[in-house]
Parts: C-alpha cells; sequence; structure tokens
C-alpha cells in the first residue's frame, strides 16, 4: 500500500493541530491494526503509513492535554468566581440578618427618659448656657430633647460632686466633734476624781477636828457648801482681844 492509498495520506501538517480537520483516534487505531494484521506487507509503506499515523496520534494527544488543561483552568476559574461571588453573597446574608435584628432591637427598645424627671422647659431655658438654647436646638425637638437630657446629666453631676464635698466637710466636722468630746470626757473624769479625793479628805476633816485636833488661835466653822453633800468646813484665825491674848 503506498502513501496516496492510505486514508490519511492526504492530512496536512496544520491539520494535526486542527480536531475538527483530523480522524478520530478510533480510525486511527483500526487502521494501525489493520497494519499490524496485514499478511506480507510493504515495509516501507508500513513504516511511512504507520509514522504518519503516529504522529497524528501524538498531535491529537497533545491537542487532547492541551484542551482538557485549558477546560481545567476555566473549570477551576469558573469555580473561583462562583466561590467568591458565593461567599459575598453569604456576608450581603449575613449583614442583613445583622442590620434586620438591629432593627429589632431599636424598634423593641424602651426608653424611660419619660419618667426622668427633668427641668422643665421654662428652668432649661434660665439656668442653661447660652450655646445650648441655639435657634437650631430649640427649634428642633428632639435635639431640645437631647440637649435638655445632657443638661440635665451635667447638673446632676455636678450636684453629685457638691453632695460629695459637703459629706467630706460632715464628716470632718463628726470627726472633730468626736475628738473634743473626749477630750471632755477626759476632763470630766479627771475632775470627779478630784472631787471624790476633796470629799474624802473633808471627810477626815470632820471626823479629826472636833475631837483630836487642838486649834489655837484659829476658829473652826462648819457651814454648808452650795452644790456638796458634805458641809464644808473653814478654819480661820481667831481675833485678838484688846490685851493681845488670844482666846
Amino acid at each position: 500500500m503506498t502513501m496516496t492509498d492510505s486514508p490519511v495520506s492526504t492530512t496536512s501538517t496544520a491539520g494535526i493541530h486542527n480536531p475538527a480537520s483530523m480522524i478520530s483516534h478510533e480510525r486511527f487505531i483500526q487502521r494501525i491494526r489493520e497494519l499490524v494484521s496485514a499478511t506480507n506487507p510493504d515495509p516501507d509503506s508500513l513504516l511511512s503509513e504507520g509514522g504518519v499515523l503516529f504522529a497524528q496520534l501524538k498531535g491529537l494527544n497533545r491537542i487532547t492535554n492541551a484542551t482538557t488543561r485549558d477546560h481545567k483552568q476555566k473549570t477551576t476559574e469558573a469555580r473561583q468566581t462562583m466561590d467568591h461571588t458565593h461567599l459575598g453573597l453569604q456576608n450581603l446574608m449575613y449583614e442583613r440578618r445583622h442590620f434586620e435584628k438591629e432593627i429589632d432591637k431599636c424598634r423593641q427598645f424602651a426608653s424611660i427618659y419619660q419618667d426622668i424627671s427633668l427641668y422643665s422647659l421654662e428652668e432649661f431655658l434660665k439656668l442653661a448656657p447660652p450655646e445650648l438654647q441655639t435657634e437650631d436646638i430649640l427649634q428642633t425637638e428632639h435635639q431640645l430633647m437631647l440637649t435638655r437630657l445632657n443638661f440635665e446629666l451635667t447638673e446632676r453631676q455636678r450636684l453629685d460632686e457638691f453632695k460629695k464635698q459637703l459629706v467630706t466637710e460632715r464628716d470632718n466636722l463628726l470627726k472633730e466633734s468626736r475628738e473634743r468630746q473626749s477630750k471632755l470626757d477626759i476632763i470630766n473624769f479627771q475632775i470627779e476624781q478630784v472631787s471624790k479625793a476633796s470629799l474624802e479628805a473633808q471627810s477626815k476633816i470632820m471626823e479629826l477636828v472636833p475631837s483630836k485636833l487642838n486649834v489655837t488661835g484659829t476658829d473652826v466653822n462648819v457651814v454648808d457648801a452650795p452644790g456638796k453633800t458634805e458641809p464644808a468646813i473653814i478654819i480661820t484665825p481667831a481675833l485678838a482681844d484688846h490685851s493681845g491674848q488670844t482666846s
């Protein structure tokens, strides 16, 4: 069999790289089998046609591998694009759920500012500084309420600091009062001790003066001392008579 008799002899070199102009690989394999099983084949023709068939098979194999790599690359790129898009969608869904929850929280939020005892509007206009009474604030109800709340907070903080100062002064005064009271208690105790000692001495004198003491040149007078339970003893020198002798 000559090259002109081969079914693939008319295939050009450019056709090897063009899948549309090539014979399917099944036909190549079938032709190779025919060449192998032929009886008394022409060696030159067999070698020539077999070389062309194998060259075309290798070309088909290269094209198949290149096409496979190209499709794999495109598939990978498409998958990455799809994954990126899916991830972006998941992020958007998460943000949507987050915003919906925050909106529900805001709708369900129960504020107690209506129950707070605020300065009346007249008191606010009288006490607040001028920068809190601009036209933009007074003409907007929402902004006016926020300003009044902030002013109320500032005033309560100021009054709380003043209260702390008063409490500190009160504690200092109480401490000073306790210290003075402690000193007074000590003085009272000492006075009581002196008073007891004086009463004991007075009792001894009352016992000794009438019976045991021989007082010469003196007069012993017993008088009632105001505020005392025992009489007071007053010893005074006796007056001399006209002759200069003591009585």
